[in-house]
């Protein structure tokens, strides 16, 4: 009788809840609200004057650790995710990075091996508030046509070293902001 009950109630809450993915075990992190992913939506929005799509529960990973001790953390969170080209975003990666963390003000930078270090082409850094948890992501890769134009002038070295060839069309960028709570049991 137990167990038919215990269905029954998860079957209950996946109805008024659709959309929303049960916790995995091992999870530790759990989606924000809607209202407060759309707040931070806003606030990137104005910050990049572009359109960010919104996810409200989608996987989040966060790494831990260093490349030595890599460990990660996984759960579900609120996705934001703007893409656009080098037109879009002249200003590359790392300003991308530094005009959304003045945006999320209130918001603390977390110090990891894995985060707030940019390359030419992207990178990534972490902030927290309290128990939640706060990823950004922004790079960019280049077209077709700007890896053939790289083979013929760069053969030998990284593709970033190549980016002063390419126009700023050829230059794909997807900027990604990821939102999550810790859950009560991982605090």
């Amino acid at each position: 009788m137990k167990t038919i009950l215990l269905v029954c109630s998860c079957l209950a809450l996946a109805l008024i809840m659709p959309g929303a993915a049960a916790a995995r075990q091992g999870d530790v992190f759990e989606p924000i609200p809607r209202a407060e992913c759309q707040h931070l939506q806003g606030l990137a929005e104005k910050a990049l004057k572009t359109r960010f799509s919104l996810t409200p529960n989608a996987p989040f990973l966060y790494m831990t650790g260093d490349a030595e001790n890599e460990r990660d953390e996984a759960g579900r969170g609120c996705l934001l995710i703007a893409k656009g080209t080098g037109r879009d975003f002249p200003e590359g990666p790392a300003a991308l990075d530094r005009k959304l963390r003045q945006a999320f003000q209130g918001w603390t930078a977390t110090d990891s091996g894995f985060y707030g270090n940019y390359e030419t082409s992207g990178g990534r850094s972490a902030l927290t508030q309290g128990d939640r948890l706060l990823v950004i992501e922004a790079g960019w890769e280049p077209t077709t046509e700007a890896e053939a134009l790289a083979q013929k002038k760069c053969p030998q070295s990284p593709i970033d070293t190549c980016v002063k060839y390419f126009k700023p069309t050829q230059l794909l960028y997807t900027v990604k902001v990821h939102v999550a709570r810790r859950m009560e049991a991982h605090r």
